[in-house]
């Protein structure tokens, strides 16, 4: 399918001063004492001024943390750096080379910065132009590696990446991630507009992760992403790049990309592998904004400058799609575009009396003690608008798929239901590790209170059920049942992790448990999904019995299906890759789909199939009594840039800050 339309019949509009705010958003992170997260400068003694190269001090503190899951937090202030500071690099597969963390946080995006000394690299040592490379482990101002498929729980928050002046060699940000975490609130600037890349999405084996709400200023490349498995990268600003605004090698799931070029030059040069992009906004000098190959969707986007978007004179695209479309119905030609709304960043409490720390409402925290009446205290405290489970200060187990009980620092026992208090708005771990035995049977329950948005961050917890009209934010998070007494299967919850019946929005930032979606109302949006459950769960991942459920971008492992639709259920999957290396089948590949649908509508969007077996049932949908099965021999391949199902057509539309 390949159709331009004008779906935006006005201009480009100039981003006003308001517009370039909500573009940045710009919130302070802040923790009480008795977090214990580790300040770089009140606890390890470096120097925030600009004027002591603070290099090696950092490093250390890095490479001190990398094996535990910490807050590595940096109050605003400029900090000097003439060299690398690397989360970790270690491409053995040994468990001894799992990097964990640790998470860097900054207290305020446009305050909290990282500078590289003018002069540091005045020459390059990558060419990414050409699209070939993926191990950079020289000149990149803040790496989390270069791993293989270990590199979890990757988090960069709420910072500024500043290379100064005369560096042209380097690279602001490397971002390598593996199944948990996302780099999120970041600006990364040349102050003289030179520089290899803003943010190279490189590494042996790197993603799936998430990518959100960074801005990029100067540099030869804005994105650069040579990722192997599916990246979800949301609310992309990327202005005066020299040759091109994202350079693309790898697979990505891509929302609301806003890029203007300084230079000739494409907005976006897709290379070869899987790209999707919904909202997108295009200035530029001459020529075609976008240059594609390999699998390629693009929606809603529009151009200024150009000579069009993808064909000469076509300033708007209402949707085109590369890839093969199908539908067993007869309207696979148009996606049913569900509306899509961003996710709401929420201040945390600056006034620290009312944080409610659970240690100092009895809970123990070893694992042994039941503290779910403690915790059920802090809960319910109507003075605190915070819930904290602090950090123990221990490391984790060196492979997160065996852990250790006494080395996952401190873990909270709960035998009993929990209900989240009429007054609390974020219950935040650093991390926080709320553990139960299966027979426990003991959930937690968000229902109606006062904040219009309740947000859960950093927390691993027993099955979640939402019941409310407020917006629910979950971010970081593992819900599920515990992770013993599958057959002697670990790894993954067995059953659901969390149902949602209520009728507010919730949004899923790195949340890898599966859901069950069960009110009209309700409407969910994923962003970076990793649900790699196999054949030891007995339902599908996704269970979309009403309501919507918008997922952008998901790599998944094993076999499994994935996703159940009904009546009155409506779903979008916008990137898909099914990556399973397993040469033994528990599950015969053509024994279940990656989608069934009874009656609902839904769209898949750029399926991929890399790994080394592969689905070969894609589709089961039954319309009107009649069921038919989409297989990849009647697909032609394994892969499916559009699917499309039967029943009425609604398009929804992207959010957008105007």
């Amino acid at each position: 399918m390949k159709r331009t339309g004008h779906l935006f019949a006005s201009a480009l509009i100039v981003a006003t001063v308001a517009a370039r705010a909500a573009e940045r958003p710009d919130i302070e992170i802040v923790y009480p004492r008795s977090a214990n997260v580790f300040d770089v400068v009140r606890d390890g003694g470096v120097d925030n001024t600009g004027k002591t190269d603070v290099t090696a001090k950092l490093q250390q503190l890095i490479r001190e943390r990398s094996r535990s899951i910490s807050i590595l937090y940096f109050p605003r202030g400029t900090y000097l750096v003439s060299g690398e500071l690397v989360v970790k690099i270690d491409r053995s597969r040994k468990p001894t080379s799992h990097s964990h963390g640790p998470w860097i946080v900054g207290e305020k995006r446009s305050e909290t910065i990282i500078r590289l000394k003018d002069g540091t690299w005045p020459k390059p040592v990558y060419n990414l132009s050409e699209g070939k490379e993926r191990r950079l482990d020289k000149q990149v101002v803040l790496s989390t590696g270069d791993s293989t498929n270990t590199t979890f729980n990757k988090i960069i928050r709420n910072l500024t990446v500043n290379i100064g002046s005369n560096n042209a060699g380097a690279i602001g940000v490397q971002y390598c991630v593996s199944n948990s975490g996302y780099l999120g609130e970041v600006s990364i600037i040349s102050e003289d507009g030179k520089g290899v890349a803003a943010l190279a999405l490189a590494g042996v084996e790197n993603g799936p992760g998430q990518v959100r709400n960074v801005y990029a200023r100067g540099f030869d490349i804005g994105l650069y992403n040579a990722a192997m498995h599916m990246m979800s990268v949301s609310h992309l600003t990327i202005e005066n790049p020299n040759k091109v605004g994202v350079l693309n090698v790898g697979m990505a799931a891509a929302e609301n990309f806003k890029i203007a070029m300084s230079a000739p030059g494409p907005a976006i040069d897709h290379r070869g592998g899987v790209l999707s992009l919904v909202g997108a906004e295009f200035k530029g000098v001459g020529g075609l904004a976008v240059e594609h190959k390999g699998m390629f969707y693009l929606r809603d986007a529009r151009a200024a400058g150009y000579a069009g978007v993808l064909e000469q004179g076509k300033m708007t695209v209402d949707e085109f799609t590369s890839g093969k479309t199908a539908s067993l119905f007869g309207r696979g030609e148009r996606a049913i575009a569900l509306p899509i709304k961003k996710t709401p960043l929420v201040p945390y409490e600056r006034d620290m009396s009312k944080w409610a720390n659970v240690l100092d409402y009895g809970a123990a925290g070893d694992g042994k003690t039941d503290d779910t009446a403690a915790i059920q205290r802090a809960l319910n405290d109507t003075s605190k608008t915070h819930v904290l489970f602090p950090y123990s200060g221990k490391p984790w187990g060196a492979n997160e798929r065996h852990m250790v009980p006494e080395k996952i620092g401190r873990r909270y026992r709960i035998t009993k239901p929990l209900v989240l208090g009429p007054t609390i708005q974020r219950v935040v771990g650093v991390p926080g590790h709320i553990e139960h035995k299966f027979d426990d049977k003991a959930t937690f329950t968000i229902g109606d209170g006062e904040p219009d948005v309740v947000v859960i961050e950093g927390m691993r917890m027993p099955p979640i059920t939402v019941k409310t009209s407020r917006t629910v934010v979950i971010s970081s998070t593992r819900a599920g049942y515990p992770w013993a007494s599958l057959g002697g299967v670990r790894g993954y919850p067995a059953f659901t992790g969390l149902t949602f019946e209520g009728t507010g929005d919730v949004f899923l930032n790195d949340v890898p448990a599966a859901f069950v979606v069960n009110n009209p109302k309700q409407q969910v949006w994923v962003r970076f999904f990793n649900d790699e459950s196999g054949w030891w769960l007995k339902m599908p991942c996704v269970n979309v019995y009403a309501g919507s459920v918008w997922i952008l971008g998901w790599k998944s492992e094993a076999f499994n299906q994935r996703v159940l639709i009904k009546a009155g259920g409506r779903f979008e999957m916008f990137g898909y890759n099914s990556y399973s290396q397993s040469r033994k089948a528990k599950v015969a590949q053509e024994d279940v789909p990656i989608v069934e649908n009874q009656g609902g509508r839904f769209s898949l969007i750029n399926v991929a199939q890399r790994g080394v077996r592969k689905y070969d049932k894609l589709v089961q949908e039954t319309l009107d009594g009649q069921t038919k099965v989409l297989t990849a021999g009647d697909n032609g391949g394994h892969d499916l840039g559009l699917y499309t199902s039967g029943g009425k057509q609604d398009r929804g539309g992207q959010e957008r800050e105007e």
